[in-house]
């Protein structure tokens, strides 16, 4: 058993997890070769996997990993750890607020592209119109996500814990 338990163990795995997970999803994003090809392969399924990909990432990210980050944050508590207020403040507004709008975002222009794509029978180049402005302010909602996702990392990884008898 490591030193300080087994669940000390896993949570500083799972920390781990989320900075590479943040550092995955920006390289997703990046509009540099060889990176850029990325997202047009994922794109080729049709706009439809913009729906489904927006629906599993908000169970993922909006339940999930909420959950996740409010079982460290009672830990801490119960623990008798003290974090940095304004910090959490900042990273769970950037997280909640990126993880929904771009998965929102997703869900609408996977509707709207799918629906132009199934329905109408719209040319390609109609349907990457209708999706073309989705991406950059998905992408910027992706990175305020991930610089959400960060700072709650670094506010779990300093905490301080209180003497006993404050």
């Amino acid at each position: 058993m490591p030193k300080d338990g087994w669940a000390a163990l896993y949570r500083k795995l799972s920390l781990v997890n989320a900075v590479v997970a943040s550092i995955w999803t920006i390289i997703l994003l990046l509009r540099i070769k060889p990176f850029s090809y990325l997202l047009p392969i994922i794109a080729d399924g049709g706009p439809g996997t913009w729906l489904i990909l927006g629906y599993i990432l908000y169970v993922i990210v909006g339940f999930c990993g909420f959950l996740g980050f409010s079982t460290f944050f009672s830990h801490l508590e119960r623990a008798g750890y003290v974090v940095n207020d304004k910090l959490t403040t900042f990273g769970v507004v950037a997280l909640f607020v990126g993880s929904t709008s771009a998965t929102v975002l997703l869900g609408l222009g996977g509707a709207l592209g799918g629906y132009a794509r199934t329905v109408q029978h719209l040319p390609l180049h109609q349907i990457q119109a209708i999706l073309e402005p989705f991406v950059d302010v998905i992408t910027s909602f992706t990175i305020l996500t991930v610089v959400g996702v960060l700072i709650n990392v670094a506010v779990i990884a300093r905490a301080e814990r209180t003497p006993k008898g404050d």
